[in-house]
Formats: C-alpha cells, structure tokens, sequence
C-alpha cells in the first residue's frame, strides 16, 4: 500500500489496532478503488451465496449454470442479447454459465455496488451502452467485451471456436447492437461457406477490419498482417466486383 510506519500506526490506533479496519480506513481514503464495508462485503457475499445454492455439483465458490441463469435474469437481463457478455466480462466469468466467487466480487466491489438494485441499475446501463448510435454508446466498451467474448464461448479442451458458436455470437454482438458495419452479411456467408472453425487471431483481427476498412475494400493493405482468412474474404468479395 505504499504506507510508511508512522502512517500505519495512525491508522492502527485510529481504529484501536484494528489491523482489518485499518486496512479499510486507509484504502477508502488513499485509492481510487471502492473498499467495501464488512456489511457490504457480506451483502454481496449473500446474494452470491443464494445464487451458488442453485447448483450441480456443490461447489460453494461457485455459481454453476442453473444458478447463473437465475442471477442474470434477476438483474433484468436479456440472455441472447451482449449485455449478458458485458457483465459476464466485468464479472469474470470464466465460461458460460459459471461465476467463481473471488472475480465476481471483485468486478462489483470495483464498481462500489453491494446490493441487488445497484447491480440492477448497473446492468440496465449495459444496454444503451453497446447500442451503436445511442448517446451513451461506449465503443471501448463493446471493444472489451468483444474481444473477451472468444474465449468465454470456447468449450475447453478446443482452442478453436465452431463456426456455429462463432457465428451466433457474431450476430449478438454486430447484428445485436445496430453496428453499421456493411460487410457483416457477406462476411457471414463466406464464413458458412469455406470454414468450420475460428481461430482467435481471425475473431480479434474481424474487430479491427470492421472498423478500419472501408465496404469498397479500397483501402484494403494485402501486406499487412492480416489472417489468411480474411485476405480470402476480401478477394472473394473483388472477384465479385468483376
């Protein structure tokens, strides 16, 4: 924490040589992150813990698939829309349908939310913010969560996303939040039609084409490192041109 002796003993005597209240009262005071209260601590302990209790098998530090569900429908979400990938990035979740106790409340504790209807405001929030066009639009965001959605949809032990996963969240994430990007319908079906599977260097390299080429191609660098699959992509579509 960077506190030097006589700090420390400050803190420590404030508090009655309390060592955990110390800690607390320095952090609130000297970061920027939110320190939550042993109450709010054990708030969001609580509804973690309700939410674990809906599983298979018993794992305490673990909100498995039946339970997840439940949580998320409970702060409002809509499961087939990108929200859901947004606090499940936030959260750290691991993989569909799971939350592991430490991320998970760290992502909320992070944010200084403690309680059900805070997380609730915070969720809502989610959905103006990956709407492409809306004033809120945040494109770091969609960036995130983008990029974080590869792994999270992988099904361990493959390191190569199906072509049918890839293609429903693609769809999510363009499709689902207004993004204007006019060769995702193309894309899409040259995808259906010369690959059963994505790599992550394709899925993440999708993002930067998306926005930095433009529909005609005519700025389109084939010397730039782009994924094999994407170069063939963009041949196909000026071979169509012809």
């Amino acid at each position: 924490t960077n506190c030097n002796d006589a700090t420390a003993q400050k803190y420590l005597k404030a508090t009655r040589y309390n060592v955990e209240s110390a800690l607390d009262t320095y952090l609130r005071k000297h970061t920027g992150i939110n320190q939550p209260s042993k109450t709010e601590t054990k708030q969001l302990n609580d509804i973690f813990n309700t939410a674990a209790a809906v599983k298979t098998p018993k794992d305490d530090d673990i909100m498995q698939i039946d339970g997840t569900m439940q949580y998320l429908t409970d702060l409002g979400l809509d499961l087939e829309k990108a929200p859901v990938l947004a606090i499940c990035m936030v959260l750290g979740a691991p993989t569909q349908g799971q939350f592991k106790r430490k991320p998970w409340l760290d992502g909320w504790r992070h944010l200084g939310v403690t309680k059900l209807q805070g997380m609730q405001e915070y969720t809502a929030s989610l959905e103006q913010k990956l709407m492409y066009g809306d004033a809120q639009y945040d494109e770091a965001l969609f960036k995130r969560t983008y990029l974080f959605t590869y792994g999270f949809a992988l099904t361990p032990p493959s390191r190569t996303l199906d072509l049918e996963t890839a293609l429903a969240f693609w769809d999510v994430l363009f499709t689902g939040t207004g993004q204007t990007w006019a060769l995702y319908a193309p894309w899409r079906s040259f995808c259906e039609s010369k690959t059963r599977g994505v790599s992550r260097d394709v899925w993440n390299m999708i993002y930067d084409f998306s926005r930095s080429v433009k529909a005609d191609l005519s700025d389109y660098d084939e010397m730039e490192a782009w994924p094999v699959l994407i170069d063939e992509f963009v041949a196909h579509c000026k071979g169509q041109k012809q």
